[in-house]
């Protein structure tokens, strides 16, 4: 799947928002315990934090694609 549509349903079905250039959380997202934030080391050697979703996310997804 593309990543950039993936987090753009993600956005639309609420469970998270863009923040500045990343991507955050919301309560919807997180009250559910369906995501983490987890540092990261870039290839310029910077460090940023990504956002890694459970696999119970899933067909929470599959469900809104198949309707």
């Amino acid at each position: 799947p593309n990543p950039q549509a993936v987090n753009k349903l993600l956005e639309k079905l609420g469970y998270q928002v863009r923040v500045g250039k990343q991507w955050s959380a919301t309560t919807k997202g997180t009250d559910l315990k369906l995501c983490d934030r987890k540092p990261v080391e870039t290839s310029s050697r910077s460090q940023k934090d990504q956002m890694l979703w459970s696999n119970r996310i899933i067909p929470i997804l599959k469900e809104y694609i198949v309707k």
